[in-house]
């Protein structure tokens, strides 16, 4: 996937996106203080930064929910987002597929070491590919998701058929079992493995093996007759809806919808083994890294060290974690964000810590014509092969990536710019015309194009 695609409306691929982060020496948890959070949440409300519910929750009672934005806006009609809120959670989907793996197998219908040719034969080196090897990201296959380069392809329903068929003949990254790449396209397999076992649609056998066991009523698997009614969106001035995925074309990988309360009774409940042995809880905790894992992956956080998964589609963004050792769950979904996700968890782990941790500002400074003139122009890098335009209009800042959407551009800092939703800043030195690109932990140099 191209870098410069999470620029578009903020808009990513179902992968997970756990990177917190904190440099403390002791971390020690403390009366938690609400009115910090309320004051958080109230800033990111007020500057439009984030839609959505975010919460906290102790030995699987929530301390802490907050809901802000909207789960709807239609001209006039606004629907605002509340506790019972149903989001789509991406990622976070393939928790419940792995879960229901497991369950198979300690029910002695499936192993690891099952081969993926007893159920797709056709797929490319199937005799070679586990359920081990499925739910360990080590398939190397063609990733339906990330490898399309029509975007647009999972917005719109499509066959089971034909979505197969497109991990059938796309290209392979590796041989299976030689290295590990986060593929969407192996827990689509899973998910339809669970359907030839069982002879269940994946949505019933969600609710047959979750949500009813757990008293669910708001976690369910999308059908074309139910697809769930909350819309996501990104900012540009006003929020814009964001076309998202077609929930039934990512079914087991990112289609799960739910809520930030019934997604702390589901982590609670899986690591208390009240859905499957606690050998196979071990087994998903043992594998798990921080990007790839059976199911879990790692979300440290200073010192501690907590299990989960995170999720994105086109327009949301979720996270559950566990951290075991301080009997802490944090659990959020948003459906719209120009502040980063990643951001909003640290805050709230940090919060909840009793942590330093500095309200992010979001006053902005106002330049005349004439210095956002400095800034505008053409940019152009040796280091990457795309170029950004970057022009003024009503003395505001925007750029564009050729072949993209234009995005606005804000700044708290002489000469640095943000776009916060896709985590990117450009730093300009006018003097010398350059522009930094950072975005993701790395730095692009570019160049202004003088004009001829």
């Amino acid at each position: 996937m191209n870098s410069f695609k999470s620029m578009r409306n903020a808009i990513k691929s179902i992968t997970i996106c756990i990177w917190l982060s904190a440099s403390f020496s002791q971390l020690q948890g403390q009366t938690l203080n609400k009115q910090k959070l309320d004051s958080l949440f109230d800033r990111l409300s007020a500057d439009n930064q984030a839609m959505g519910t975010f919460a906290i929750a102790k030995n699987g009672n929530v301390l802490y929910s907050r809901s802000i934005g909207y789960s709807l806006i239609s001209g006039d009609k606004k629907i605002k987002n509340d506790a019972n809120t149903q989001f789509m959670i991406g990622s976070v989907s393939k928790m419940f597929t792995a879960t229901m793996i497991f369950q198979l197998i300690d029910e002695h219908k499936l192993s690891l070491d099952t081969k993926l040719s007893k159920y797709f034969p056709k797929i490319p080196a199937a005799s070679e590919i586990t359920i081990g090897t499925l739910l360990s990201h080590k398939s190397g296959l063609f990733d339906f998701v990330n490898d399309i380069s029509d975007r647009s392809f999972l917005t719109k329903p499509q066959s089971r058929s034909k979505i197969l068929s497109y991990i059938q003949y796309g290209q392979r990254h590796f041989a299976p079992n030689t290295d590990q790449l986060y593929s969407n396209s192996g827990y689509l397999l899973l998910a339809s493995i669970i359907e030839k076992i069982t002879k269940q649609k994946y949505s019933q056998q969600l609710q047959e093996r979750i949500c009813k066991r757990l008293n669910l009523t708001k976690t369910f698997s999308p059908t074309a007759r139910n697809l769930g009614t909350t819309k996501s969106y990104y900012f540009n001035g006003t929020w814009n809806e964001i076309a998202d995925l077609y929930p039934p074309n990512i079914t087991g990988v990112g289609d799960i919808v739910s809520t930030p309360t019934e997604m702390i009774v589901f982590i609670d409940a899986l690591f208390n083994d009240k859905l499957i042995s606690s050998k196979s809880v071990n087994m998903m905790k043992k594998s798990a890294g921080p990007a790839h894992g059976m199911g879990l992956m790692k979300v440290p956080f200073g010192e501690k060290l907590g299990y989960g998964h995170g999720g994105d589609t086109y327009g949301t963004h979720s996270l559950v974690a566990s951290f075991e050792k301080d009997s802490l769950t944090l659990a959020f979904s948003d459906n719209g964000e120009n502040y980063p996700h990643n951001d909003i968890a640290i805050a709230m782990l940090s919060i909840y810590f009793n942590q330093p941790f500095t309200m992010p500002d979001f006053c902005e400074l106002n330049y005349t014509a004439a210095q956002l003139g400095a800034y505008s122009g053409r940019y152009a890098s040796e280091q990457i092969p795309l170029e950004i335009t970057v022009t003024q209009k009503d003395n505001k800042l925007s750029a564009q990536a050729a072949g993209q959407s234009s995005f606005p551009l804000k700044s708290s800092e002489k000469n640095k710019f943000h776009f916060r939703s896709a985590n990117l800043e450009l730093e300009f030195n006018p003097e010398k015309g350059e522009m930094l690109l950072k975005q993701h932990g790395k730095s692009y140099l570019y160049h202004k194009e003088t004009k001829k």
